[in-house]
């Protein structure tokens, strides 16, 4: 029977301001696992309309009821494994025959853990047969689409396929030819155990269009371990709130592959609850922020499944300062709400780290605590939240408040604001289109020399997809590590850039200008010019600069494209806020 769910108030209360226990946790799993068997009827209908026969399907469900019948506890363990949310989703979306034939691998898993007789037709995926948290059987037969699995006496089985048959022990680590076990990734701190499978093979670790790794050797799953344990020591000594939670809902650990050396990358996909998809962790912080971050994400997806926080806005259209693209609202809750537990992490870091980390930390948690700030305030005035998203909203901004970030004087606010500021100048530059008939009149007016007619659409915009870049800020921190050669990747950092972050403005000043004048089309060179400008006489120009980039760079490269020339920046932003226009749109 499938069971019916509901959130407690406390732990609704735990959830929204960031946290969640061990039992909440659980309580999340087991409205999973009822939306999972609600997917596996789903998947079975569709089945039947779109396929007309389904004899596989029916075999491996009759299989998984047996063994629920016998061990329930098995059943619920493989159907809330994230692999198969991924594989009900690909089944609803477009799933051919042989992508539904995945449940006689997952009946097969079960079986096999419950120590239960069977035999079962499996598919087969690039010459391998994938036995979710157990392993995978490498075929030699070429062009296989199928495969024979079939249990032993001792526990064990045999996969056939023609002539080939590979015999598969499931002692914990045991490999033999053709036989690759799952890696079960072990770290324990303070008597608290995070145990994880490292997911390296099969066809449902993540959603499409993912660079997912190819298997991984012994000594590349070593340096996973390593490292997290490390990460575990780190997390548990800082944030054991958080700790039961990533233990209870973490599950599975999808290696994906770096697009560059250096790269991090990590997601979380919302019907693979228990799942981190993440790029080889370089260090214990590094993979301690991930584990805390996309774990963020798993709690608000699961949440969101069994009570709804919003309207279902699928419009791209909100400002996030983690992305440089318009983002849908429930990307902006996601990102906020994972956000919110990036910024305590570097509030902990603040308080335990030496004078350097804290001075570092110090700056990262004024910059994501305004991030979240912005994006609530967003969120705020949608007016598609639900009741129970406004409340969840309230207690998030209950935590950030608690952060007191806002306390944080000197050099940190400073270099957080910088950042802050070039990536909101340089996302309105990319995605924000002003009136092009404001555009060509101010450009004729400097041009002829005269005064525009002033009226409120001179700062209207249209939302666009616009272009993707790097964030705005990037370049100012690669200007920061040039001093110690450490640049990492992305934009290089100009001249300008460097004299900026080294504290020579009025070298950057000059810099910036010359740039522009030979690229007015750089929203970097923008967003670096009205850094400059803030401590000089032309503080005017900077505010509007700040605030409305996108309309000084449009009446720029008309400008130049009329055939005159590039103006100088500076002076062509000063005359803009000379006009003392009142905003028309914010």
């Amino acid at each position: 029977m499938i069971g019916s769910h509901t959130i407690s108030p406390r732990d609704f209360a735990l959830l929204s301001a960031g946290g969640g226990d061990r039992r909440t946790i659980e309580t999340l799993l087991a409205s999973q696992f009822s939306r999972r068997m609600l997917l596996l009827q789903a998947v079975r209908e569709s089945a039947r309309a779109s396929l007309g026969t389904v004899t596989s399907l029916d075999t491996a469900y009759t299989l998984l009821a047996d063994v629920q019948h016998e061990r329930p506890d098995v059943v619920r363990t493989v159907l809330t494994l994230p692999c198969v949310g991924l594989w009900a989703a690909a089944c609803l979306r477009d799933g051919g025959d042989h992508t539904h034939r995945y449940l006689s691998c997952l009946a097969a898993t079960a079986a096999l853990r419950a120590n239960r007789g069977f035999e079962i037709e499996v598919p087969v995926w690039d010459g391998m047969v994938c036995l979710p948290t157990l392993g995978s059987v490498s075929l030699k037969t070429p062009g296989a689409q199928t495969a024979r699995i079939q249990s032993l006496s001792n526990g064990d089985a045999v996969v056939v396929a023609g002539e080939e048959s590979i015999r598969i022990s499931l002692s914990e680590g045991i490999s033999a030819p053709g036989w690759r076990p799952v890696r079960q990734l072990r770290a324990c701190a303070q008597g608290l155990e995070l145990r994880v499978w490292l997911e390296d093979a099969g066809p449902f670790r993540g959603p499409a269009g993912l660079l997912l790794a190819s298997p991984l050797s012994q000594d590349q799953v070593s340096r996973w371990e390593h490292v997290l344990h490390s990460a575990w020591r780190l997390l548990v000594r800082r944030h054991p709130e958080h700790c039961e939670a990533i233990s209870t809902g973490v599950c599975v650990l999808t290696p994906m592959t770096s697009l560059s050396e250096g790269a991090s990358t990590s997601v979380t996909a919302a019907d693979a609850f228990g799942a981190v998809l993440l790029t080889p962790p370089s260090d214990a912080e590094g993979l301690a922020l991930t584990l805390l971050h996309e774990s963020q994400h798993g709690k608000l997806a699961a949440l969101h499944h069994l009570i709804p926080l919003h309207a279902n806005d699928t419009r791209a259209r909100w400002y996030a300062r983690w992305r440089d693209d318009p983002r849908p609202l429930n990307a902006l809750l996601h990102g906020a709400y994972a956000h919110l537990g990036v910024a305590g992490f570097w509030h902990e870091a603040m308080r335990s780290g030496g004078a350097s980390v804290r001075s570092m930390a110090a700056e990262e948690l004024v910059y994501w605590c305004d991030a979240v700030d912005e994006a609530l305030d967003q969120l705020s005035s949608s007016g598609a939240l639900t009741d129970a998203g406004t409340r969840f909203i309230a207690g998030m901004a209950g935590t950030l408040a608690q952060l007191g970030s806002a306390r944080i004087p000197g050099a940190p606010r400073r270099r957080a604001g910088d950042r802050g500021m070039c990536d909101r100048m340089t996302w309105r530059m990319r995605h924000l289109r002003p009136d092009p008939a404001v555009t060509e009149r101010h450009a004729q007016a400097w041009l002829n020399k005269s005064k525009p007619a002033v009226t409120p659409e001179m700062t209207a915009v249209t939302l666009c997809a616009g272009e993707r870049g790097p964030l705005g800020s990037t370049r100012l921190l690669r200007a920061r590590r040039a001093a110690h050669d450490d640049l990492g990747n992305g934009p290089s950092p100009t001249t300008a850039d460097v004299d900026y972050a080294q504290g020579r403005h009025e070298q950057a000043l000059v810099g910036y200008k010359r740039e522009l004048t030979r690229n007015p089309g750089d929203p970097g060179g923008w967003a670096g010019l009205a850094l400059a400008l803030r401590d000089g006489e032309a503080h005017k120009a900077a505010a509007f600069l700040a605030d409305y980039p996108e309309l000084v760079r449009a009446i720029a490269l008309r400008v130049r494209a009329l055939g005159s020339g590039s103006a100088d920046p500076v002076v062509l932003a000063q005359w803009i806020a000379d006009l003392g226009t009142e905003p028309a749109v914010r």
